[in-house]
């Protein structure tokens, strides 16, 4: 059931489509966070990794850009 149709079902409340589609979009954000903050986490995913892991090596080679789209950024792991 999508939420334009569950809204009025649940809470009385009268939601067109696109409004909808926006405050889906708006709660998975919240839930999953933004891309950009999911590459903001890298570093400590690959601390885990390291950890969990003995023997793996990692390594996160960033630009110096500060681009969203992080197209230069490559992360290696490998098992030693």
């Amino acid at each position: 059931m999508h939420v334009a149709e569950a809204m009025p079902k649940r809470f009385k409340i009268k939601m067109d489509y696109w409004k909808a589609c926006r405050t889906l979009r708006y709660a998975r954000q919240l839930v999953r966070g933004t891309p950009e903050s999911g590459y903001d986490q890298l570093s400590a995913y690959l601390y885990m990794i390291r950890k969990t892991n003995t023997g793996t090596l990692t390594r996160l080679e960033v630009d110096d850009g500060d681009d969203a789209e992080m197209t230069g950024d490559t992360v290696t792991v490998e098992r030693r």
